[in-house]
């Protein structure tokens, strides 16, 4: 059976989202560690907490449907996450609400 995938679409804190090159740079300069803490320390309480349920729920669901789903998280601020954020509102705007009948006008006509 195919996995489900899953992506998730929500700000990715820094200390977390490092590159695998970029870690390996920072671990051997030895700055990994005060970088992260830097960072963590720059974020309101709300969004860290926020942050760390994500990655719970994330974890729980990971392990809960072992190999039958995949989640990917998107950050929005990321290059990727732009294009598919323009692409859903493109989506959305073009797209026919099926609840709507008649002209899509708060006027009734266009």
């Amino acid at each position: 059976m195919k996995p489900v995938f899953v992506e998730v679409i929500a700000p990715v804190l820094t200390a977390y989202s490092h590159c695998q090159h970029c870690e390996v740079i920072f671990d051997r300069a030895d700055v990994a560690t005060k970088k992260h803490q830097m960072d963590m320390d720059e974020y309101p309480e709300d969004v860290k907490r926020d942050y760390a349920r994500l990655c719970d729920w994330v974890a729980a669901t990971a392990a809960r449907y072992r190999g039958r789903i995949q989640i990917k998280i998107t950050d929005p601020q990321s290059l990727e996450g732009v294009f598919k954020a323009f692409g859903r509102a493109l989506s959305e705007a073009v797209t026919r609400d099926p609840r709507v009948k008649g002209v899509p006008s708060t006027k009734g006509r266009l």
